[in-house]
């Protein structure tokens, strides 16, 4: 019990910092767009 315990912690963070990753590229990926654009 303790030991799932133990990897659902990494796991949910790792979730997080995919997300944030994931956000942080699209927005990237927008402001280059909108150079193109501009």
């Amino acid at each position: 019990m303790a030991y799932a315990k133990s990897l659902r912690v990494p796991a949910d963070a790792l979730v997080i910092l995919s997300r944030e990753n994931f956000t942080f590229y699209l927005d990237k990926k927008n402001k280059l767009n909108q150079i193109k654009i501009y």
